[in-house]
Protein backbone atom coordinates (compact mmCIF):
# COMPACT_ATOMS: atom_id res chain seq x y z
CA UNK A 1 0.00 0.00 0.00
CA UNK A 2 1.39 3.27 -0.87
CA UNK A 3 1.48 5.59 2.29
CA UNK A 4 3.59 9.13 2.40
CA UNK A 5 5.65 9.95 5.94
CA UNK A 6 5.98 13.26 6.79
CA UNK A 7 8.81 14.29 9.04
CA UNK A 8 8.40 17.35 11.76
CA UNK A 9 9.70 18.96 14.17
CA UNK A 10 7.34 20.06 17.57
CA UNK A 11 5.80 23.51 15.94
CA UNK A 12 2.95 25.61 14.63
CA UNK A 13 4.93 26.16 10.93
CA UNK A 14 5.21 22.00 10.91
CA UNK A 15 2.14 21.47 11.67
CA UNK A 16 1.16 23.86 8.45
CA UNK A 17 3.31 22.08 6.13
CA UNK A 18 2.02 18.59 7.41
CA UNK A 19 -1.02 20.45 6.21
CA UNK A 20 0.04 21.24 3.09
CA UNK A 21 1.74 17.75 2.33
CA UNK A 22 -1.16 16.46 3.29
CA UNK A 23 -2.95 18.28 0.58
CA UNK A 24 -0.19 17.10 -1.90
CA UNK A 25 -1.12 13.37 -1.32
CA UNK A 26 -4.06 14.01 -1.71
CA UNK A 27 -3.65 15.47 -5.28
CA UNK A 28 -1.01 12.92 -6.05
CA UNK A 29 -3.52 9.88 -4.82
CA UNK A 30 -1.49 8.47 -2.26
CA UNK A 31 -3.70 6.98 0.06
CA UNK A 32 -2.17 7.37 3.76
CA UNK A 33 -0.46 10.04 4.65
CA UNK A 34 1.24 9.82 8.66
CA UNK A 35 3.21 11.83 10.59
CA UNK A 36 6.87 11.07 12.47
CA UNK A 37 7.84 13.92 14.91
CA UNK A 38 11.54 14.56 15.19
CA UNK A 39 13.63 16.10 17.66
CA UNK A 40 10.73 15.65 19.96
CA UNK A 41 11.14 16.52 23.67
CA UNK A 42 12.76 13.22 25.13
CA UNK A 43 9.59 12.41 27.64
CA UNK A 44 7.32 15.09 26.39
CA UNK A 45 3.83 14.51 25.82
CA UNK A 46 3.00 15.54 22.18
CA UNK A 47 -0.87 15.63 22.64
CA UNK A 48 -1.06 19.38 21.51
CA UNK A 49 1.10 18.53 18.79
CA UNK A 50 -0.81 15.75 17.28
CA UNK A 51 -4.35 17.52 18.52
CA UNK A 52 -3.16 20.24 15.70
CA UNK A 53 -2.47 17.34 13.06
CA UNK A 54 -6.30 16.87 12.43
CA UNK A 55 -6.56 12.97 11.88
CA UNK A 56 -2.90 12.81 10.61
CA UNK A 57 -1.55 9.51 12.71
CA UNK A 58 1.40 10.08 14.72
CA UNK A 59 3.33 7.24 13.99
CA UNK A 60 5.95 7.77 16.51
CA UNK A 61 8.81 10.37 17.25
CA UNK A 62 12.44 10.80 17.27
CA UNK A 63 13.57 12.08 20.23
CA UNK A 64 16.01 15.17 20.46
CA UNK A 65 19.46 13.66 20.94
CA UNK A 66 22.71 14.59 20.53
CA UNK A 67 23.42 11.23 19.70
CA UNK A 68 21.32 11.10 16.71
CA UNK A 69 22.58 14.41 15.05
CA UNK A 70 26.47 12.85 15.58
CA UNK A 71 25.04 9.32 13.67
CA UNK A 72 24.02 11.30 10.83
CA UNK A 73 27.47 13.16 10.70
CA UNK A 74 29.06 10.17 10.39
CA UNK A 75 26.70 9.12 8.39
CA UNK A 76 25.44 6.15 10.34
CA UNK A 77 21.23 5.28 10.73
CA UNK A 78 20.43 6.22 14.06
CA UNK A 79 19.05 2.74 14.54
CA UNK A 80 22.62 1.85 15.30
CA UNK A 81 22.48 4.34 18.12
CA UNK A 82 21.40 3.42 21.93
CA UNK A 83 18.49 1.59 23.06
CA UNK A 84 16.40 4.20 23.17
CA UNK A 85 16.91 5.53 19.27
CA UNK A 86 16.32 1.74 18.16
CA UNK A 87 13.09 1.43 20.53
CA UNK A 88 11.67 4.89 18.61
CA UNK A 89 12.83 3.45 15.31
CA UNK A 90 11.07 0.13 16.34
CA UNK A 91 7.87 1.90 16.88
CA UNK A 92 7.89 3.38 14.10
CA UNK A 93 8.30 0.92 11.99
CA UNK A 94 5.45 -0.92 13.51
CA UNK A 95 3.06 1.81 13.12
CA UNK A 96 4.13 1.96 9.41
CA UNK A 97 3.02 -1.97 9.09
CA UNK A 98 -0.02 -1.11 10.92
CA UNK A 99 -1.14 1.10 8.82
CA UNK A 100 -0.01 0.42 5.15
CA UNK A 101 1.69 -3.21 5.51
CA UNK A 102 5.05 -5.07 6.33
CA UNK A 103 8.05 -2.68 5.47
CA UNK A 104 10.51 -4.91 2.88
CA UNK A 105 14.57 -4.24 3.31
Amino acid sequence: MTMMIVVIEPGQRSVQTAETVRRLAEDLKIPRVGIVVNKAPRGGNLDQLTARLEGLPLLGRLSHDPEIALADIEGRSPYTGSEAQKAEVRAIIEAVERLAGPVEG
